[in-house]
């Protein structure tokens, strides 16, 4: 195992706190802290900045959270003065919330339908793409591919826990690799009324999860889509494999397209 590796998953990952971890968080907030114009991948997070530009308060759902900085989705919102939950099922990406978003809800569970445990399939503990999903762990390699039971939640109890309960969410962003749907179907959509939505979309007839081996018809025919359009959503947009989607009580005020 390289010295690199070997360090990170004795130090940094062990869930410990020591002053490796600490001067790898530090180095972390010098190495992606610098001013861009955008953090997310595909610029989802200027689509959401632009949707809020009149809103200098407000707060954000990231489910699927990976990074504080690099890549993510509510980065620009939370320079502007916003915050809120933050969720992944990885305790390094956690404690990274931790450090950089400590006002923030930062929560390490499975996001499910039902409170209680899950299989997590991963090649190893600290894989870029880990699923609870079966749909989609049979659509890894199979070599080395693991199991765990973990943890789950659904999101009314995650948010109940927090600090955050009786707010409106105005900005929901999921990315759990397949297990969207499940995340989603018991969702109080009518109390929390999140204003924007973003959803990774994965069609399950795809060998391979890229944008143009994706079509319309597919993603109209998901259950994804119909639970949306059920919970009174419109569909306004497909950026790369993202979903977005917008509450009909905004569509109709401001008549969003991006």
């Amino acid at each position: 195992m390289p010295l690199d590796k070997y360090l990170k998953e004795k130090y940094v990952y062990s869930g410990k706190r020591n002053i490796f971890k600490s001067l790898y968080f530090l180095s972390q907030k010098y190495l992606k802290n610098k001013p861009k114009y955008s953090y997310s991948f595909g610029g989802v997070d200027l689509l959401a900045s632009h949707f809020f530009k009149d809103q200098e308060k407000g707060v954000y759902l990231d489910i699927g959270c990976h990074h504080p900085i690099s890549g993510s989705n509510t980065y620009l919102l939370y320079r502007k003065g916003w915050s809120g939950i933050n969720i992944d099922l990885d305790l390094g990406s956690i404690e990274l919330f931790d450090f950089f978003r400590s006002d923030d809800h930062n929560e390490q569970v499975a996001v499910s339908d039902c409170k209680g445990e899950v299989t997590l399939y991963s090649h190893h503990s600290r894989s870029p793409v880990q699923t609870v999903s079966l749909q989609s762990a049979q659509r890894m390699d199979q070599k080395g591919l693991k199991k765990t039971v973990v943890a789950s939640d659904t999101l009314n109890s995650i948010i109940e826990n927090s600090k955050f309960k009786d707010c409106e969410i105005d900005f929901l962003s999921i990315d759990i690799e397949g297990h969207e749907y499940n995340a989603l179907k018991y969702f109080d959509f009518e109390k929390y009324n999140p204003k924007l939505v973003v959803i990774e979309y994965n069609d399950p007839e795809l060998a391979k999860q890229e944008f143009h081996y994706q079509s319309l018809e597919n993603i109209f025919n998901s259950d994804i889509y119909k639970l949306m359009c059920a919970k009174n959503y419109k569909f306004v947009n497909w950026h790369h494999s993202d979903l977005i989607f917008v509450s009909d009580s905004v569509h109709r005020k401001r008549n969003v397209n991006f």
